[in-house]
């Protein structure tokens, strides 16, 4: 909902140590556009506008139970109703010894 500056995105069961960019995309998903060292897809769309945030280190007590959150406030600006975002994370493992992909999530904000 607009005004929600409690919104964030969570990627969670990633490896330690590694960190998080999470890939906003203004608009639908894509079909998905191949990156051969990812081995997967990213949908949101890299065309302006697109945000990257991060890097964001992932935390936590095990192994494969890192999580990290990266904040995405949204404004009380009515000119975002309807607006559709698209969402990827892509994780680097390590120093940089492995990559990982999230799920894809397209929502719209309300």
């Amino acid at each position: 909902m607009l005004g929600n500056q409690d919104f964030g995105f969570l990627v969670e069961n990633g490896p330690i140590p590694s960190f998080g960019l999470l890939i906003v995309g203004f608009g639908r998903c894509t079909k998905g556009i191949g990156v051969p060292f990812l081995c997967g897809a990213i949908y949101p769309s890299l065309q302006p506008p697109t945000a990257f945030l991060g890097p964001v280190a992932l935390q936590g007590k095990g192994q494969c139970l890192g999580t990290a959150l990266a904040p995405l406030p949204l404004p009380a600006d009515a000119r975002f109703c309807g607006v559709t975002l698209c969402l990827e994370w892509v994780v680097v493992c390590g120093q940089v010894s492995g990559f990982g992909l999230s799920d894809t999530y397209e929502l719209r904000i309300g």
